[in-house]
């Protein structure tokens, strides 16, 4: 009887053990799948890009080897779906941000309701996207010693700065 109780006691003990095995690959399948997802999702973002890329060109294409007019073709274009700023989401608002820099944000912030209007922002102020946009490209962008030495206020105003204190002096 203590001989099957001993048995029996290392046949659960085996038995526990694989189910912590278990566990941990099942973890560890679980990190792979939403790894693949992502990875999916990703790549259903391209194809939709290169789709669209595809069909202009098609039309593209078409209209010269058909010899349309330049005006026939450029009418077409317009009816072609554009893609606007505004229907990104943040992280690629703040990498097309990069690009423009303060006078480009200053600039956004005037000439679009979306992106200029007062609304509150994280910090609880009275702030628009242009102005968080360019806050994140600040908090981004700049390194400590950068940070410390830009003053407070608007973040258009310290992005402005910040690009002033990289640019090149220039000596007359």
């Amino acid at each position: 009887l203590e001989e099957a109780r001993s048995d029996l006691a290392s046949k659960v003990e085996a038995l526990q053990s694989d189910n912590v095995s278990l566990k941990r690959e099942i973890d560890r399948v679980a990190d792979l799948k939403r790894e693949a997802d992502r990875v999916t999702e990703g790549l259903n973002q391209k194809i939709d890009g290169l789709t669209r890329e595809n069909a202009i060109l098609r039309v593209e294409i078409a209209s010269l080897k058909y010899g349309e007019s330049t005006a026939e073709r450029s009418r077409k274009r317009t009816k072609t779906e554009n893609l606007a700023l505004t229907t990104l989401d943040s992280d690629n608002q703040v990498h097309v941000a990069l690009f423009l820099g303060a006078k480009g944000m200053a600039c956004l912030g005037q000439t679009c309701k979306h992106f200029g209007m007062g609304r509150v922002g994280t910090d609880g102020q009275m702030t628009s996207l242009a102005e968080d946009l360019a806050g994140q490209v600040v908090d981004g962008s700049a390194s400590d010693y950068e940070k410390s030495v830009l003053m407070g206020g608007r973040k258009v105003k310290m992005l402005r700065e910040l690009e002033l204190m990289r640019s090149p002096l220039h000596f007359s």
